[in-house]
């Protein structure tokens, strides 16, 4: 078992949860239909009859930053959960069995956070008998499979591959969208032809730059949350060598891709009656970082090395200043 903790901390997180049991309420807030000559949107996108619902109906109330608040399930005909203090003493809990060495490595937060509410509510319908870890732990253990992860780095392109940080960087070559092309041959669902288009759009974009990928075992949204990580750790040991470190003219970019806020200009003109022309770009011409092996052998002699080396280390700031020599 991967999820191993220690009879103590088991026996804390259950008494804990089951405080959590006494606050348990239905929601009395009404979903009112829209008033007559309310606005409507004109297109109608599809009628969800009783049939197409799988599972439990799941609300959610979340704050600005997107925290939540509070959390019901339809249960027959109510809607039960926990709401106020009550589900900000769940996230706590969520919270303290997230931080256990034994579990971040493996499960998000919000895997554990959906399982615990899933518990309350199975232990109040009666579902379950179980205590919360006999409950949680195997249900978050099945979520955690073993994934290769790729993570596009914006702007960089590399004709080697490379040990980068914890990460390895590859070339997204023809290979890796011929491949995903080809597995749709094995697989009725997702419909490749569906997926076409968006396939088509990622080699244009990414076919030829570099990726930052990882071997990781984990739920799959603790294993992006720790490749995203990794990446942006190990092109800030990158970044080190940017030719825009010694040249502050030319903008260059090295973050995943999505992250790399590029600043754009949009200009629309009219000129009397004529319809309106647009400038549309880039604020700064865009210059991509194309490494070889020579280049990244003088990197590497220049710090680079050294720098991936203590990265691996992974020891704290006071340990490297009392011992700077080693």
């Amino acid at each position: 078992m991967i999820l191993s903790i220690n009879s103590n901390a088991l026996v804390s997180f259950n008494s804990e949860a089951e405080l959590l049991l006494n606050h348990v309420v239905k929601d009395t807030s009404n979903v009112s239909p829209l008033p007559v000559g309310a606005f409507a949107p004109e297109f109608h996108a599809h009628n969800i009859s009783a049939e197409d619902i799988i599972g439990d109906i799941t609300m959610s109330k979340t704050d600005i930053d997107g925290v939540k608040l509070s959390q019901f399930v339809s249960v027959k005909d109510e809607r039960v959960g926990l709401e106020g203090a009550a589900y900000k003493s769940l996230r706590l809990l969520a919270e303290k069995i997230y931080k256990r060495k034994e579990v971040n490595p493996y499960v998000s937060f919000s895997a554990i956070e959906d399982v615990l509410f899933k518990w309350v509510i199975g232990r109040y319908t009666g579902k379950t008998s179980e205590t919360l870890m006999e409950y949680c732990l195997p249900k978050l253990e099945a979520e955690i499979v073993k994934l290769f992860l790729w993570v596009p780095i914006f702007g960089v392109a590399t004709e080697f591959s490379f040990d980068l940080g914890r990460t390895k960087v590859y070339n997204m070559q023809k290979q890796f969208f011929d491949t995903w092309e080809a597995s749709f041959a094995s697989h009725t669902r997702p419909n490749r032809a569906d997926f076409q288009p968006r396939i088509d759009d990622f080699r244009h974009r990414l076919q030829g730059w570099a990726a930052c990928t990882m071997h990781i075992e984990a739920e799959p949204t603790r294993a992006k949350e720790i490749v995203l990580e990794e990446t942006e750790n190990a092109l800030a040991l990158l970044r080190v060598c940017l030719p825009s470190n010694l040249h502050p003219s030319v903008p260059s970019y090295c973050r995943p891709t999505g992250r790399e806020k590029i600043e754009k200009d949009l200009v629309f003109s009219t000129l009397g009656n004529a319809p309106a022309s647009w400038y549309e770009g880039s604020s700064a011409s865009f210059r991509p970082w194309i490494l070889n092996k020579e280049l990244f052998d003088i990197m590497g002699n220049a710090g680079l090395g050294i720098l991936h080396q203590l990265y691996l280390l992974d020891i704290g700031v006071t340990q490297l200043e009392s011992k700077p020599h080693e």
